[in-house]
């Protein structure tokens, strides 16, 4: 990738996720990165749900990276 881009990003994964054994994408989740603003796209194209790490662990506990 050369950006991160939303769109750029986003395409990217759709490209991976195409050559995915069927089924194997249950569902994706994210960090909150702008890079990822546009995920509804990849929810809609494979019918899967997209989830977000919840920043407040990291945050109260020092760096404890959680999703």
């Amino acid at each position: 990738m050369h950006s991160r881009s939303s769109e750029e990003t986003i395409g990217y994964m759709a490209t991976i996720s195409i050559h995915l054994p069927k089924n194997a994408l249950k569902s994706i989740t994210f960090d909150n990165g702008l890079e990822f603003y546009d995920h509804q796209m990849l929810a809609l194209k494979f019918n899967i749900p997209t989830y977000f790490c919840d920043p407040t662990p990291l945050m109260a506990e020092g760096g404890s990276r959680e999703c």
